[in-house]
């Protein structure tokens, strides 16, 4: 016997990245897009923090 269990949260506040997300998309992201957007933000940052130390 195997169990599945699905887990899904609700944050309201508008200023999350996937609530951020579904307003530019005008629709709910998928995991994949959210997926992407998240390594999009963190390879930008990393991006400034290396330009900050040359």
């Amino acid at each position: 016997m195997s169990l599945i269990v699905t887990v899904t949260w609700h944050n309201p506040n508008p200023d999350t990245i996937a609530n951020k997300l579904a307003a530019r998309l005008g629709r709910e992201p998928t995991h994949q897009e959210l997926k992407d957007e998240v390594c999009r933000i963190l390879r930008e940052a990393n991006e400034g923090m290396k330009a900050r130390k040359s």
